[in-house]
């Protein structure tokens, strides 16, 4: 990919970032933790730690953010920032789906057909 800016750089490196670690862990922790017997608190406690871990690697998208996101508008749609997130959004709200009680094991046996 072509960058305009290192600013695009940092905002790349963090979506890909949280994509492909945070977002993929979380979908991995979610269908760990229904396995619990007390799944909910599991989850709450898994989400809260991705969450930290996921503003913790942000500094440097943090420091560039609102710049970056007028640029974004300008060039395109905010359909795009959230597309470059989209595994974080599914894992994480796949995670909290796990924590609202939405997510059961046997929900997800029900679903899978072998």
């Amino acid at each position: 990919m072509l960058y305009n800016s290192s600013e695009e750089i940092i905002a790349e490196d963090y979506f890909k970032f949280i994509n492909d670690t945070i977002g993929f862990s979380a979908l991995g922790m979610s269908l760990v933790s229904i396995k619990f017997q007390n799944s909910s608190g599991v989850a709450t406690f898994l989400f809260l730690v991705l969450l930290v871990w996921t503003f913790s690697k942000g500094k440097e998208y943090q420091k560039i953010a609102n710049r970056y996101l007028e640029h974004m508008k300008k060039r395109k749609s905010m359909f795009q920032v959230f597309w470059n997130m989209k595994f974080y959004l599914l894992g994480m709200a796949t995670l909290f789906s796990v924590v609202v009680g939405a997510l059961s094991e046997e929900l997800v046996n029900s679903l899978v057909i072998f």
